[in-house]
């Protein structure tokens, strides 16, 4: 009888916790968002088990009195995001007692690439990354040195510089990587070639005795001298919906923004503040410029109209040399390399001032960016 009672009891109190277990609760709060943007996501849903709701138009949700449940299935403890135009989100939960936190950050299935330069492997090649830096391909892999690489206008080409016979040459290739072709034999120093059209690049060189920006095809049979004078010309953008060059010149006394003509008529001075501008670029539709400032102690990126008007500040930070800020082709994602700790990663800016590492590694370099 006293072996039954204690049997009893042991199945009461084994009962009794079971019970207690499944009067045991949680609420699950959060928020989604676009992983790069920040934008927040509404009409999302959001899953756990057999609960299921939708984010709000502010992108939060809540899922309230979800059973804590000892032994679950690992399938019922998963949180499922999924919204149209993103990857579906999984991630295993730990079931808790009260209120919890979750903000998830969505990864876009668009196909968002850009090339890169990288000294990863002792000198430097090229490269073409996903987005958030998993996917990379190495598109030259000569023993010399590649880099300044430019996107043709239609994506399928690359332009860049490389020294693997001796000096800095014009190369091209497909966006693949195959295809090479030697577009110049000179030996002077060059700089940023870029695409003008389908056949005719622009370039810089310092084959007169100082650096100018000059214009030849894909053929070189023809050689136009863009700039000329005593000053140091160089770091070309151009932007064919405006048909128009932007450059650095120091023919001011110090190395500014510039924009002309693609026949190099109508120069002008777009940018006389303080600081050393470098490395200008274009968004898409011509109409908006990034630049990067370098002062004595901080650097900055700077939008501008191409009249000049519109200056506004986009990023700064001491201490940090900020270089290639390029716009996506929508304008809400801004590439940009720092410099950290002697070392070159890559990052990008969201139009919420969100900053998300991409590529970064001690003692190697990772610069040049440009979306494709």
């Amino acid at each position: 009888m006293r072996r039954f009672m204690l049997l009893l009891l042991l199945l009461t109190l084994s009962l009794g916790m079971v019970g207690c277990n499944e009067d045991k609760f949680m609420n699950l709060r959060g928020s989604v968002q676009d992983r790069f943007t920040g934008e927040a996501l509404s009409g999302v849903q959001v899953e756990i088990g057999n609960f299921l709701v939708e984010s709000n138009a502010n992108g939060y949700f809540i899922l309230e009195n979800i059973p804590v449940i000892d032994d679950l299935k690992v399938e019922d403890r998963l949180i499922k995001v999924t919204a149209p135009g993103y990857r579906t989100y999984v991630q295993e939960l730990s079931l808790e007692e009260g209120d919890k936190r979750v903000d998830i950050k969505l990864d876009t299935k668009e196909r968002k690439e850009f090339i890169f330069v990288s000294d990863k492997d002792g000198h430097k090649n090229i490269y073409l990354s996903d987005i958030y830096g998993d996917k990379i391909t190495q598109l030259t892999q000569d023993k010399g040195n590649d880099w300044a690489p430019n996107w043709s206008e239609d994506r399928k080409e690359i332009i860049f510089l490389s020294d693997r016979n001796g000096h800095s040459n014009i190369y091209t290739m497909k966006a693949d990587g195959s295809n090479l072709q030697q577009i110049t034999y000179t030996t002077s120093n060059k700089e940023d070639p870029i695409w003008l059209n389908k056949d005719e690049i622009i370039f810089v060189s310092d084959r007169d005795g100082d650096y100018e920006l000059y214009q030849t095809n894909l053929s070189s049979s023809y050689l136009k001298k863009i700039t000329d004078n005593n000053h140091y010309d160089g770091q070309v953008s151009y932007s064919s919906a405006n048909n128009k060059l932007l450059y650095v010149s120091e023919t001011t006394g110090q190395k500014k923004i510039h924009i002309m003509n693609q026949d190099g008529q109508g120069k002008m001075v777009l940018h006389t503040g303080f600081g050393k501008d470098t490395h200008p670029s274009w968004s898409a539709d011509g109409r908006t410029i990034l630049f990067t400032n370098q002062g004595d102690s901080i650097s900055t990126i700077y939008r501008i109209n191409p009249n000049g008007s519109g200056l506004k500040k986009v990023l700064d930070n001491k201490s940090k040399i900020y270089d290639y800020a390029s716009y996506d082709h929508k304008g809400e994602l801004i590439l940009f390399v720092v410099e950290e700790d002697g070392a070159k990663s890559i990052k990008i800016l969201s139009s919420q001032n969100k900053i998300e590492s991409v590529l970064f590694e001690e003692d190697r370099d990772y610069d040049s960016p440009e979306w494709k």
